[in-house]
């Protein structure tokens, strides 16, 4: 994945952050909602959280060339599950948002009810799993590879560890062999005695 596509991705991964903040803003708007919109404001703000740590991650990212950045590429490329929630995501936008220019009476009554019923809300809830378990899903395998490299990183300390220790007790038995008196000098010393 070549840098262009990168950025690209994290403006898409931005754009879709944006539009699911000012949906849970909205669906916070409305007063004495059903529980579908607490729902719908719970799974949201999750959403929000593994959208942010993915964006992060891609910020923090040093190669293209990483196998989790072709994962990351299937995620966002064009009709894929990001492109997808997002749509849902304005279309939401637009039947929570309040009409502007609308009469007073219009926009309060806007604020009063919850304008999706529960099969809209559902296949809403069910896309944003969707994509939160794909997010989940890179995120770990960036994280099972991180796991992978610490492992041989670990072997190879081993290894390190294993050879010093035996380097170390080479050169103790060298040193012990180079201050031992020899025994003709210890033998010459107690006959003077």
């Amino acid at each position: 994945m070549d840098p262009v596509t990168a950025t690209g991705l994290v403006a898409a991964i931005i754009q879709l952050i944006g539009t699911t903040s000012a949906a849970i803003g909205y669906a916070n708007e409305i007063r004495d909602a059903s529980a579908d919109r607490a729902q719908f404001a719970q799974e949201a703000a999750s959403l929000l959280v593994l959208l942010t740590n993915l964006r992060n991650r891609l910020d923090k990212a040093s190669s293209t060339a990483d196998p989790w950045f072709a994962s990351l590429q299937r995620l966002g490329a064009e009709g894929g599950p990001l492109g997808q929630l997002q749509e849902h995501m304005v279309k939401l936008n637009d039947k929570l948002r309040p009409p502007d220019g609308s009469r007073p009476l219009k926009t309060l009554a806007r604020k009063l009810t919850w304008p999706l019923d529960k099969k809209e809300i559902e296949r809403i809830l069910a896309q944003i799993e969707r994509v939160k378990t794909l997010i989940s899903s890179v995120l770990d395998g960036d994280h099972f590879n991180l796991s992978l490299r610490i492992k041989e990183d670990v072997d190879d300390l081993k290894g390190d560890l294993r050879f010093a220790a035996r380097e170390t007790a080479t050169q103790a038995q060298v040193r012990e062999g180079m201050f031992k008196p020899p025994e003709s000098v210890l033998t010459t010393v107690s006959n003077q005695d």
